[in-house]
């Protein structure tokens, strides 16, 4: 999957830190939505992982709870478990062992 931000030679700021005067949730949301997004473009249900992965250990590293990201991967994987099975024999559940 491309991201054209990692061909920058600057590291790019997506989310803002938890602290800051936006809301936490909504970072959490644009997680979700980025899942979403990832799911739908990602042919692969590897691409859909490692994309997650980067993603979450970039909030993670800005100090976003690893619990609530893997909870919320649950959430989506059982609100858009279509989604994940359009991706290339995914095997049904292995989204919850699924860790950050």
């Amino acid at each position: 999957m491309y991201n054209k931000p990692d061909d920058f030679d600057f590291e790019v700021i997506n989310f803002p830190l938890p602290e800051s005067n936006i809301h936490s949730n909504i970072t959490y949301s644009a997680f979700y939505s980025q899942l979403l997004r990832y799911a739908t473009i990602c042919s692969s249900f590897i691409d859909l992982k490692n994309g997650c992965k980067i993603l979450s250990q970039k909030l993670i590293l800005r100090v976003f709870s690893a619990n609530k990201l893997t909870w919320l991967f649950k959430k989506f994987g059982f609100h858009y478990n279509e989604l994940l099975i359009k991706c290339q024999r995914f095997i049904k559940r292995q989204y919850l062992r699924l860790k950050f």
